[in-house]
C-alpha cells in the first residue's frame, strides 16, 4: 500500500499542470525577445565583416588589373554585349558560349565577392542582370573642377566606349572611393531598393546611389587598396565631397 502512494506522489509530481506550462511559455518567449536583438546585432556585424572583406578583395582584383593593363582600374570597355564591358564582368572572368549563357573562367575575382551579403534580394527576370542588380558599385562621378585640383583628374569617361581610373592622375589614392555599397536611385530601381553596378556622388535620378546599408555606414574600397566603413557624413566632409547618398532603410540624404 505504502509502495502504491509513493508511485502515485512521483507520477503526480512529474507532471506539470496548465498554469505551470504558461509560466514555462512566458519565461522561453521573455529569453527569445531579448536573445533576438543581440543575435540580429551579432548577425549585422558578421554581414558587414563580410562585405568590408569582399570590398578589399575586389580593390586588390582591380590592383592586379591595373598590373597587366598600364595602371588603370576599369569600370567599363565597351562590346556589343553592353553586359560584358562591365567591370562585374570582367573582373570575374566572366564570357559567354555560343548559346549566349555567361560562365566563368580564371579571372581576377570570384563571382561571390562582388556581392554584400546584407543586399536586399531581388527577383530577376535575365541571368545577364546579376552583373547590373547583384553587385556593388563603382564610382562613376562626374568631378568637379574643386574635386580634380584635391584629388586628381584621373577619371576618363565616354560613356558609350570607357570608363577607367587612370591611377598616374590619383593625388589622395586613400581617399578616393572606388567601391561602395550601391541602392539603383532610378525611379524604376529605388522603389524595389535594388543594389546597382555603379554610383555617382552628385547624381540620385539616373545612376546608383551609396547605400549606408550596415547600421548607417558603407562598406568602401579606396582606391590605395584599403577598405572599411564609412558615414555618409564622413564621406561629405572629407576630400571626395559626397553629395547624395541613401541612409540604411532607403531614404535620400545630403544635398543642399
Amino acid at each position: 500500500m505504502e509502495k502504491e502512494r509513493r508511485k502515485k506522489r512521483f507520477k503526480r509530481s512529474g507532471n506539470f499542470t496548465l498554469i505551470e506550462l504558461l509560466i514555462v511559455i512566458a519565461i522561453l518567449a521573455i529569453l527569445v525577445a531579448m536573445l533576438l536583438p543581440a543575435l540580429n546585432s551579432a548577425r549585422k556585424k558578421s554581414q558587414a565583416i563580410r562585405c568590408v572583406n569582399n570590398k578589399k578583395q575586389t580593390i586588390q582584383a582591380e590592383q592586379m588589373y591595373a598590373g597587366d593593363n598600364s595602371d588603370f582600374y576599369v569600370g567599363y570597355i565597351a562590346q556589343t554585349d553592353t553586359t560584358l564591358g562591365l567591370w562585374t564582368v570582367i573582373l570575374t572572368g566572366t564570357y559567354t558560349d555560343s548559346s549566349g549563357k555567361y560562365l566563368q573562367r580564371a579571372g581576377y575575382l570570384p563571382l561571390e565577392s562582388i556581392r554584400c551579403p546584407s543586399a536586399r534580394e531581388v527577383a530577376l527576370s535575365y541571368s545577364y542582370q546579376i552583373f547590373w542588380y547583384k553587385t556593388y558599385g563603382l564610382d562613376i562621378s562626374t568631378l568637379s573642377s574643386d574635386q580634380k585640383t584635391r584629388l586628381g583628374d584621373y577619371l576618363l569617361v565616354d560613356y558609350n566606349s570607357y570608363h577607367v581610373f587612370n591611377l598616374r592622375k590619383m593625388k589622395q589614392v586613400s581617399a578616393i572611393p572606388v567601391f561602395a555599397d550601391t541602392m539603383d536611385g532610378s525611379s524604376s530601381g529605388r522603389p524595389k531598393q535594388r543594389s546597382f553596378c555603379r554610383f555617382k556622388k552628385e547624381d540620385n535620378t539616373s545612376n546608383g546611389l551609396i547605400h549606408m546599408i550596415h547600421s548607417n555606414r558603407a562598406a568602401v574600397a579606396f582606391a590605395d587598396g584599403h577598405a572599411g566603413l564609412i558615414s555618409g557624413p564622413d564621406l561629405r566632409t572629407g576630400p571626395y565631397a559626397l553629395e547624395h547618398w541613401f541612409n540604411e532603410a532607403g531614404v535620400l540624404f545630403g544635398g543642399d
